[in-house]
């Protein structure tokens, strides 16, 4: 799974530090981080996923379709419950709320 952004190297995504890379092309294991209005974090392939189980074969969801990651998903209609924007000199970070039951996952796995 890789992260590609045009201003950061590091971003913290809930608990998990994950490292940042522009230069992959496998299909939705890209992830773009743009703005607070466009952006894409990583999810288990199948809803009701158990995230740590799955943390090998997660897959790209953005917020909107976004060309920087092919093949990524678009997040379930309220999935997304707020959104939480920083940047510094050499990083990004987004942090936020999610709402589990909106792609089924145990609100215990996060």
């Amino acid at each position: 799974m890789y992260f590609t952004t045009t201003t950061a190297t590091t971003l913290l995504v809930s608990t998990a530090l994950l490292a940042l890379t522009a230069s992959v092309s496998a299909q939705g294991q890209i992830a773009s981080l743009d703005s607070a209005d466009s952006y894409c974090f990583f999810l288990p392939p199948m809803v009701g996923g158990d995230i740590a189980a799955n943390e090998d074969s997660a897959i790209a969801f953005c917020n909107k379709a976004n060309p920087k990651a092919p093949g990524a998903k678009v997040f379930p209609d309220g999935f997304v419950a707020s959104v939480h924007w920083a940047t510094g000199d050499s990083w990004v970070q987004i942090t936020g709320q999610i709402e589990p039951s909106k792609y089924s996952l145990n609100p215990c796995d996060a």
